[in-house]
């Protein structure tokens, strides 16, 4: 698996985890316990990763968090 695939959801779940408490009241799912599991997962179990489960995140979860993300921004601009 790429690296950088990894990579990028320890920094999604990073970032979310960084939004102010008021931007996080905006949409209270935006940090998961999914997303905070998959980000322990990824960083502590490395070997343990099954791609199948990334590669669904990738194609049914990301979509509707970056719509999140999306909404989350043009409420703040």
């Amino acid at each position: 698996m790429h690296d950088s695939i990894l990579y990028s959801f320890i920094i999604i779940r990073e970032a979310a985890a960084a939004l102010s408490s008021t931007t996080k009241e905006k949409d209270p799912t935006i940090l998961r316990a999914d997303i905070i599991g998959l980000r322990n997962i990824i960083t502590h179990h490395y070997f343990d990763i099954a791609e199948d489960i990334i590669w669904d995140t990738i194609v049914m979860d990301l979509p509707s968090f970056k719509l999140k993300i999306i909404k989350i921004i043009d409420s703040i601009k």
